[in-house]
């Protein structure tokens, strides 16, 4: 629901409404929230409630930064480890794909993206980064509506990564992959500096 945005950033959990929302008791989903408060997704705040957690610029940029070393090396590891149909799998997924930046296009490209880089995630083999990147990426998802970058940016650079994955050349992967997210770091920073410079403005 929080990835899904049917609970935005600041919205109270209200557990009343939501085990009768979800048909679950409260214990249940007392534990889930637990859990989701130690995934950094909810906050419990004593004598307030329990709210979805809001994330602010810097910390989405120290979040990227992370996930830009653990699905580089993802990425390499995947190289060693992928087959063929695999790949073809993955190149089926942009074959059709709108180049257009309408609200609507983005809608539809959205989940094929964010598949694209769990499916690289899963093939790497290793369990130990597939757990550590699936709390990063539903921190960073929970936070961002879209991709960080423009369909008609990202498709040629997924397009790319696939020819050095198809090559087996795990190197390439892995320098691909790291510049494809170093961009979202970079608009990231840009953003925050916009929003910086906003309220220096607002505050003269």
């Amino acid at each position: 629901m929080i990835i899904n945005k049917g609970l935005q950033p600041g919205d109270r959990i209200r557990l009343t409404e939501l085990c009768r929302a979800m048909g679950v008791s409260r214990t249940p989903l007392v534990n889930a929230l637990k859990r989701l408060s130690a995934e950094r997704l909810v906050e419990w705040a004593p004598r307030y409630g329990i709210y979805v957690r809001r994330f602010t610029a810097q910390e989405m940029v120290d979040l990227y930064e992370v996930r830009v070393a653990l699905e580089s090396l993802a990425a390499r590891l995947a190289a060693d480890r992928v087959t063929g149909p695999d790949i073809d799998r993955l190149e089926a997924m942009f074959r059709d794909v709108l180049i257009d930046d309408t609200p609507e296009a983005m809608r539809r490209y959205t989940p094929l993206d964010r598949e694209f880089h769990w499916r690289i995630v899963e093939l790497s083999g290793n369990q130990q980064l597939v757990a550590a990147l699936q709390s990063i990426h539903m921190q960073i998802f929970a936070y961002q509506d879209g991709i960080a970058r423009t369909i008609a940016e990202s498709v040629p650079e997924h397009h790319g990564f696939l020819r050095a994955l198809r090559a087996r050349d795990g190197a390439a992967c892995e320098r691909l992959m790291r510049e494809h997210l170093s961009q979202a770091v970079v608009r990231l920073r840009q953003k925050m500096q916009v929003e910086a410079q906003t309220r220096q403005e607002e505050s003269r």
